[in-house]
């Protein structure tokens, strides 16, 4: 024989709920998380993107300045970087 307990069902529809409820908030983090790992990640990408520009620009005025450099020096001279200027140290003219 089977007992029946007052408000049995009604604790069963709460905790059904509650579920429900628990599984609704775990998916919203989850979406929450994913929003956030994606936007670390963009951002991540422009910074990485934007360090790329700037070292390409660097390397083009470096390149710049080596074909400068090669129209303009002796080639018999010797020539040095001091505080971030190129400078000629000997030439034989």
């Amino acid at each position: 024989m089977m007992r029946k307990f007052h408000g049995l069902n009604r604790f069963n529809e709460k905790i059904g709920s509650l579920k429900r409820e628990a599984q609704i908030m775990r998916e919203t983090l989850n979406k929450l998380q994913d929003i956030h790992e994606r936007k670390l990640q963009r951002n991540k990408a422009y910074r990485i993107s934007n360090a790329s520009q700037k070292f390409e620009i660097k390397l083009r005025e470096v390149n710049c300045m080596v074909e400068a450099i090669e129209h303009l020096h002796p080639v018999t001279g010797k020539w040095d970087i001091r505080f971030g200027e190129l400078v000629l140290i000997e030439s034989e003219d």
